[in-house]
């Protein structure tokens, strides 16, 4: 499994903590690139959730594998992705479970508590 996380810089105080559901049948590969100094980059299971904090202003792309290559078939923004209760002044490390029926983007199945 890829992982490359380089540590958020101090500067970006505007965090948000986000998930990203992959309902597809295939591996995907989640990256955000547009935040200067920093960036994030995941492969994304089938059926996996993939929680993250990111600035507010970060945008996640979907990379899927296509006859040609890897290609962008997604672009969405955190604000969107933001798990609800979640943002500003709340950190991941001072969640404990989060519901994640109240995820906006690929729902996932109701009464469903993902543990962190």
């Amino acid at each position: 499994m890829t992982h490359i996380f380089n540590r958020l810089p101090s500067e970006y105080t505007d965090r948000l903590f986000c998930c990203y559901a992959n309902k597809d049948r295939e591996l995907l590969v989640a990256r955000i690139t547009n935040i200067p100094g920093w960036r994030l980059e995941r492969v994304v299971f089938p059926g996996e959730r993939f929680l993250f904090e990111a600035p507010s202003s970060a945008i996640l792309e979907i990379h899927r594998n296509s006859p040609n290559g890897p290609t962008c078939s997604e672009s969405l923004p955190c604000a969107y992705l933001n798990v609800a209760g979640f943002g500003k002044s709340s950190g991941a490390a001072a969640v404990s479970s989060v519901n994640v029926s109240s995820i906006p983007h690929r729902a996932v199945p109701p009464q469903t508590t993902l543990k962190i």
